[in-house]
């Protein structure tokens, strides 16, 4: 039979046999070629998530550098000693410092859910250990925290509650000792 279609096509015997080992074999080949191509589509998307993953850093790390509100912020936690006080709830630091230590708790959240890199994070470090060392800046979270429980809810920057405490920047008794600090929430 063979013969017969060689006879009939005048294909030469080696041509012959590589159009029968590729019929033969064509589920294999085109495994491997879909293979070939899933590892280079897997390729391009890493490197596309990593532009993205920078990017994303990036404008995360502009916001709280550039942003003259978080600016204003930070300067206060890096250089006023004794800003938190019983005036300072309802006034307009109170916002400033709050939009601050949402966007440390969220960077402290994605850190600790492993959606940023300890690279990545290093970035941000210094603002965080920043308000984590403020005497102010833990004496709120310290009132935000119990006073949060005493109304059975969640502590709004508990992310960054629990990096300090972690890191041990914050003492460890921060959450059960309720005599640390002066007591400017009512719980």
């Amino acid at each position: 039979m063979v013969c017969i279609i060689m006879i009939l096509l005048n294909i030469h015997p080696f041509i012959l046999q590589a159009l029968l080992f590729l019929n033969q074999y064509s589920g294999a080949i085109s495994l491997i070629f879909a293979l070939i191509g899933g590892v280079f589509v897997y390729i391009q998307w890493k490197k596309s998530l990593k532009v993205k993953r920078a990017d994303f850093i990036y404008r995360l790390l502009e916001k709280i550098r550039f942003d003259e509100d978080l600016q204003h912020a930070m300067y206060i936690v890096d250089y006023v000693p004794n800003w938190y006080g019983k005036d300072f709830h309802g006034g307009d630091l109170e916002h400033s410092i709050d939009r601050l230590f949402c966007c440390l708790d969220y960077i402290c959240y994605l850190k600790k859910t492993r959606n940023i890199f300890c690279t990545e994070f290093n970035a941000f470090r210094y603002d965080v250990h920043r308000v984590c060392v403020s005497n102010s800046a833990a004496a709120y979270l310290w009132n935000l925290y119990h006073f949060s429980q005493k109304n059975n809810t969640d502590c709004q920057f508990i992310n960054l509650i629990n990096y300090g405490i972690k890191e041990k920047i914050l003492p460890k008794d921060f959450k059960s000792n309720k005599s640390r600090y002066e007591k400017y929430l009512n719980w």
